[in-house]
C-alpha cells in the first residue's frame, strides 16, 4: 500500500507541472520531500538505515514550510508573478463581437 501511495503521488507531482499550476513547484518539492522522507522511515524501520533525528525533523520541517508556502500562493495571500489558468466560457466562445459575418 506504501508503494502504491507513493506513485500515486509521483502522478500528482507530474500532473501539477504538466498543467503549470499556481504553487505547482514548491506543492510538487513539498510532495516530493515527503516521498523521500517517508521512504526514509520506510527503510529505517527495515534497518536499511540509521535513525537520524536531526534529518528526519528538518525534513518535516521543510516540508510544511513549502506546502504552507503554496498555500499562502493559491489562495493569493501572497502574490506570484504566474497567471492563472482561465477557463473558456460560453461568452467567450460565442460572442457576436467575434462572429464571422
Amino acid at each position: 500500500i506504501s508503494g502504491l501511495i507513493l506513485l500515486y503521488a509521483a502522478y500528482i507531482i507530474i500532473q501539477a507541472l504538466i498543467n503549470d499550476r499556481i504553487a505547482s513547484g514548491s506543492l510538487s518539492i513539498s510532495i516530493l520531500l515527503g516521498i523521500v522522507i517517508f521512504s526514509y522511515d520506510i527503510f529505517t524501520y527495515e534497518g536499511l538505515f540509521a535513525y537520524n533525528d536531526l534529518l528526519f525533523s528538518a525534513g518535516y520541517v521543510i516540508l510544511f514550510l513549502l506546502m504552507g508556502y503554496g498555500l499562502l500562493m493559491h489562495l493569493e495571500i501572497i502574490k506570484s508573478g504566474a497567471r492563472p489558468i482561465t477557463k473558456l466560457s460560453y461568452t467567450d466562445l460565442y460572442n457576436k463581437d467575434h462572429s464571422s459575418k
